[in-house]
């Protein structure tokens, strides 16, 4: 016999229904880049030492970069050029080693995570890098491997003296690392729909492989705010108490803002489904970010003013990395065509935001 759904479901669902959805406000352009041509698809964005917007594309085939190799990857400007980070080889690695996380630093230097997939007596590495395009040289940041070897993102503050970094799929955490190898837990505690874990109980368990850890949330995607004053990170207290995929089954997360000094925690939207990397502007006023806001709503890119909690969509459909443009008038998205994500039918996308967030500033100054 079929159980029926309760009264009080069937209420939340014809309200979840009833609600206005929202409309898309970015203006958008999708950009020729001619990868298609060379069976590529777009696969990571950044910002050149230069200045420009770059991407960094994915043999569709294979799957893996174009030209990738220890020494080159290959990138493509917006206007079509192609071009090559050199690098140097600044860590020993005895099996393939795969570059991720592009972002320009304060110094105006490119920060990469190189990940060593196998390394004797240990099973992986990972390590985090500076990269100069001018002057060609390839430094660590940190003298050493990092201390867990699985690690997804890491953002630095300003002065480039410490860095927080999230580790771990199933079970995930944060921690901060200084310029001398130095790691030290994150001791906040995040808390959300009646829950709450703390995030140095996670990477102690996680470092000494205790049981204990199943018992904690998950977190990751640090960013550092432009200004050093905030981190801005996703977590999932929907993991706790579960175990394997059970614990990212739910895909639901909340977006946190941190005190980098106090480490103070404020939760500003819950629940972000399939949240990805969040993104500030330049100015620290507003974040990125890709996802659905609640369960039934439209999944896409949202803009959040940090002043109000305001937030707008800026455009529908499934994404991957998002950028903001240099003077924070407009968002660059790699769009996937469905849920599915198929590469060779991924683009890169051009959405004018200058007039959401022109009304969002003026409705912060009304309140």
């Amino acid at each position: 016999m079929k159980r029926r759904p309760s009264l009080v479901l069937l209420i939340a669902l014809t309200l979840a229904a009833c609600q206005p959805r929202p409309q898309p406000l970015g203006v958008g352009q999708r950009l020729e880049l001619g990868l298609a041509d060379k069976g590529a698809a777009p696969a990571e964005l950044f910002y050149t030492q230069t200045g420009e917007v770059a991407v960094i594309p994915i043999d569709v085939v294979h799957h893996e970069r174009i030209g990738d190799s220890p020494e080159a990857i290959a990138y493509v400007t917006l206007d079509g050029t192609w071009k090559q980070l050199r690098l140097e080889r600044t860590f020993k690695c005895d099996y393939r080693i795969i570059y991720s996380v592009f972002q320009r630093l304060a110094d105006g230097r490119l920060g990469i995570l190189g990940y060593c997939f196998r390394i004797a007596p240990q099973r992986a590495a990972s390590y985090l890098l500076a990269h100069d395009e001018a002057q060609q040289t390839t430094e660590l940041l940190v003298p050493e491997m990092l201390p867990i070897d699985i690690s997804y993102w890491s953002s630095w503050d300003p002065t480039l003296t410490r860095a927080i970094v999230d580790f771990g799929s199933l079970y995930s955490g944060l921690y901060w690392i200084d310029a001398t190898g130095a790691a030290a837990p994150v001791t906040a505690t995040v808390q959300a729909d009646g829950k709450r874990f703390s995030l140095e109980t996670a990477f102690v368990a996680y470092l000494q492989q205790r049981e204990v850890v199943e018992r904690t949330g998950n977190a990751k995607a640090p960013m550092w705010s432009p200004d050093g004053s905030t981190i801005a990170f996703f977590a999932s207290v929907a993991a706790i108490n579960r175990e394997g995929m059970d614990r990212i089954r739910s895909d639901r997360w909340v977006l946190c803002l941190m005190d980098a000094r106090t480490q103070a925690i404020r939760v500003a939207l819950n629940p972000v489904y399939g949240a990805t990397i969040p993104r500030w502007s330049s100015d620290g006023r507003f974040l990125a970010l890709s996802g659905r806001l609640s369960a039934h709503g439209p999944k896409g890119i949202w803009v959040y003013a940090v002043a109000n909690g305001a937030t707008r969509l800026i455009a529908e459909g499934e994404f991957g990395n998002i950028l903001w443009s240099a003077d924070d008038q407009a968002i660059y998205a790699i769009r996937y065509p469905d849920k599915n994500r198929r590469r060779e039918q991924t683009e890169v996308w051009r959405y004018e935001v200058g007039a959401v967030l022109s009304a969002l500033n003026k409705d912060n100054a009304a309140r």
